[in-house]
């Protein structure tokens, strides 16, 4: 027999006779039942309540990276939505309970607080970016430089490849490289990860979902150099 909740779920053989559900054969059954439908209520939020919030953080968001930045709070890199869907004010308003009701007004309070999430989200991708690449200190040096001021310099100019794509960027385009968003495909056939791919796009900025080889381009005369090996 087969019970259809959006999902395929095997109960048993196809009974010759129908018989009384008896305490033990429930037992039996209901822990695998449960399971199954503890995905389809985790996907069908995912899809019908937390889907929507994000839509509106996203309009929200766009219309905010089109106003003229708070006092002091300009930044050569802003973080896509799915980033910013994961900041705590952002986070708590859209897995908050399906009962409450949210709207654009309810992100107000939680964009006057982006600048101080976006500073610290900035410092640890600069720090995750230079586990992938060596920036030896000068030998002899006395004032070495720190690898973020090596970062800074004009000629941090770096060739990113990953399988076939090839890029030469500047910093800090090059933390902009696509591969940083893209999922990770041994993930995809999660359903909940699906549907939360698909409503932004992309996913969370990570230097490791796939790796890619960093080396500093040999004619910009920077500091850098070398690889992850």
């Amino acid at each position: 027999m087969w019970i259809d909740f959006g999902c395929k779920i095997v109960l048993g053989h196809q009974f010759r006779e129908s018989k009384p559900l008896t305490q033990k054969s429930w037992d039996r059954m209901r822990p695998d039942l449960i399971t199954a439908l503890d995905k389809v209520r985790a996907r069908r939020i995912e899809d019908k309540v937390y889907g929507p919030r994000r839509q509106i953080l996203m309009e929200e968001y766009k219309k905010y990276l089109q106003n003229p930045p708070p006092p002091d709070t300009a930044f050569d890199l802003m973080p896509h939505a799915v980033n910013v869907a994961e900041f705590d004010p952002f986070r708590v308003l859209i897995t908050s309970s399906e009962s409450v009701t949210i709207t654009a007004t309810s992100f107000v309070s939680a964009f006057q607080q982006l600048p101080d999430f976006v500073s610290s989200w900035r410092a640890k991708i600069d720090h995750d970016f230079l586990d992938l690449i060596h920036c030896p200190e000068k030998q002899g040096d006395s004032d070495k430089q720190k690898d973020t001021d090596c970062l800074q310099l004009a000629t941090a100019v770096f060739v990113v490849e990953c399988g076939s794509d090839r890029r030469l960027l500047m910093y800090p385009e090059v933390l902009s490289w696509p591969g940083f968003f893209v999922p990770a495909t041994n993930t995809l056939p999660d359903e909940v990860y699906q549907l939360h791919v698909k409503q932004f796009g992309c996913r969370t900025w990570s230097a490791v979902r796939h790796l890619p080889r960093i080396s500093v381009f040999e004619g910009a005369g920077s500091c850098c150099s070398g690889s992850r090996s």
